[in-house]
């Protein structure tokens, strides 16, 4: 039981750590959109990869928190990795009964989603870093997440 509720502790620490830096790509994301607008050189092929990046940072958002809007709209929709966290927290506060292999299967599944979010971001992170590299060549006004002058 409790090696079990540890691992539930992890994982939300672990999905929280995620959903902070993913909320950090978005915010450097949304600041490099209008630096290439003012950068008259900025090729259609950096534009097309901030866009995608942005669209991925989205995807990684819906299997984090789901689908709000659907939601409210009263559509089904799928749990997210934190309903799934939730909900064998939630489970867990009241028993010391030993988890049910229902809460066991969803710490299963919700710890796979978990590590593919990880490299998501990763993969993120380094396209991101990539693009700021381009918008440091070209001469972009600066956005947050890039030195603000040449080494």
């Amino acid at each position: 039981y409790d090696t079990f509720c540890r691992e539930v502790a992890e994982l939300r620490r672990n999905s929280g750590m995620s959903n902070e830096f993913k909320n950090e790509l978005s915010n450097r994301l949304r600041y490099i959109r209008p630096a290439l607008q003012e950068t008259p050189s900025a090729p259609a092929s950096l534009v097309k990869k901030v866009h995608d990046l942005q669209a991925r940072l989205h995807s990684i958002s819906l299997t984090l928190s789901g689908d709000g809007s659907m939601a409210r709209r009263e559509f089904e929709t799928r749990p997210s990795l934190n309903d799934r966290i939730s909900t064998i927290e939630s489970g867990m506060w009241n028993t010391t009964c030993a988890p049910t292999d229902t809460y066991r299967k969803s710490l299963q599944v919700a710890a796979s989603q978990l590590a593919q979010v990880i490299n998501d971001l990763k993969s993120v992170q380094a396209e991101l870093q990539q693009a700021e590299q381009e918008l440091d060549t070209l001469g972009a006004p600066w956005t947050p997440g890039r030195t603000p002058w040449k080494k």
